[in-house]
């Protein structure tokens, strides 16, 4: 499984994460939080405490899933988080298909019923949910908006101050709302004089911070602009 997560990395430029017992994502988070359990933030994938190496990979390519949705995906399935992490996961065992990996009935069934754990939690994902079913669906959403509202700047700005931190800034960078290609909610804008293998490193450490908070719910990421020294 290893030579597959290395042949992962290297096509898709990732970064994998393989949380174990007792590691101090599990000291920080408890161990429990990462029964069967993925995440993507970025460039990286974290990979949890899984039943056995099927489910694991799956649950990898679940996640590459993730980075092969196509652009405009969300706004064409009208912001239905459920047929968004379905069609995720169909994406995944068809990627894994070109690195010679077939799941059985049972994993491939597996998957599709974490799936089905996002039905009725579009808000939970989303912090564009109310505003954009609202066309489509029948929503009560009185004073939710402003709930939202409130929620995202703060986790934005969580995710600014760990931003500067590990990219050293005494300023605050740009937050630009994303394009619609259904990857980040938001990017922040890094320009700095480190060297790009510096870059990625900060990166990547940004990227563990953010995705290992307990509270985080929007996907946000950032958009490094390298400058002359």
């Amino acid at each position: 499984m290893n030579d597959i997560i290395k042949a992962v990395e290297k096509k898709h430029g990732l970064k994998v994460t393989l949380v174990k017992p007792g590691d101090e994502y599990c000291q920080a988070n408890g161990e429990d939080h990462y029964n069967n359990w993925s995440g993507i933030g970025g460039r990286e994938i974290e990979l949890g405490i899984y039943e056995n190496d099927e489910l694991k990979l799956i649950s990898l390519f679940h996640e590459v899933g993730h980075r092969l949705l196509p652009k405009g995906f969300w706004e064409k399935c009208r912001h239905n988080t459920l047929v968004s992490e379905l069609e995720c996961w169909r994406l995944g065992i068809l990627e894994a298909e070109e690195f010679g990996v077939l799941f059985s009935d049972e994993a491939i069934k597996w998957g599709y019923e974490q799936a089905l754990g996002y039905a009725g939690h579009d808000e939970r994902e989303r912090s564009d949910w109310a505003e954009n079913t609202g066309k489509h669906l029948w929503v009560n959403k009185s004073g939710y908006r402003e709930k939202l509202e409130r929620q995202n700047a703060d986790q934005i700005e969580k995710a600014v101050s760990i931003a500067m931190k590990h990219f050293e800034l005494t300023e605050r960078p740009e937050v630009e709302r994303d394009n619609g290609d259904c990857v980040m909610d938001y990017c922040i804008i890094i320009k700095s004089t480190l060297s790009t293998d510096e870059l990625v490193n900060r990166e990547v450490e940004f990227c563990r911070e953010w995705a290992a908070s307990n509270d985080y719910k929007e996907r946000i990421g950032l958009d490094i602009i390298p400058l002359e020294p």
